[in-house]
């Protein structure tokens, strides 16, 4: 005659635990993946007092003039690039690196520079820009070193045979 085997049910307390456990992982990996889908590129400290304000608007002010000055044909004759409208676009900016895009065009072979500026400190990287999907992505700019603390000026150009164009925004690390 065989005998069955009784199986015991695992106790309320064991399924009550195990529910809170995957409850709290699934929390964590939410969390986790909201802070990267929702890292905003420009960062809005409330809060912030008049002269950081003040600051910040001269620091734009200086990108932009020197982003001007950067996009004036030189007096060596050579033709202008044929102008096709793009706009830089910057998903990405924190103290490790700058990921961007531009839309407007879909190229390969186009140069994107990051320049990260903060009082007189100031890091420049170039990438290569590539076709992917509708636009023209920029290969993401990792940092040699994670910036220091403070506020940055970030600025991204996107140069190629068809199109200029940049944008910039700045950050709190």
């Amino acid at each position: 005659m065989k005998t069955m085997k009784s199986h015991k049910r695992p106790s309320i307390k064991k399924l009550v635990a195990i529910l809170l456990a995957m409850l709290l992982a699934g929390f964590i990996a939410f969390k986790v993946y909201s802070h990267y889908k929702d890292t905003p590129s420009d960062t809005i400290t409330s809060g912030a007092t008049a002269e950081q304000v003040k600051e910040e608007e001269a620091a734009n002010a200086a990108s932009k003039a020197a982003i001007i000055n950067d996009s004036k044909p030189s007096d060596n004759n050579s033709p202008p690039p044929t102008s096709i409208k793009s706009s830089v676009v910057i998903s990405s900016a924190t103290s490790s690196g700058v990921s961007a895009y531009v839309t407007g065009v879909f190229e390969e072979e186009g140069a994107c520079t990051v320049t990260a500026t903060q009082d007189s400190k100031s890091y420049t990287k170039t990438s290569t820009g590539f076709q992917n999907a509708s636009y023209t992505q920029c290969a993401p700019i990792i940092w040699d070193a994670a910036l220091t603390s403070g506020t940055w000026s970030i600025v991204v150009i996107y140069e190629s045979k068809t199109t200029n164009s940049s944008q910039s925004t700045t950050i709190k690390v």
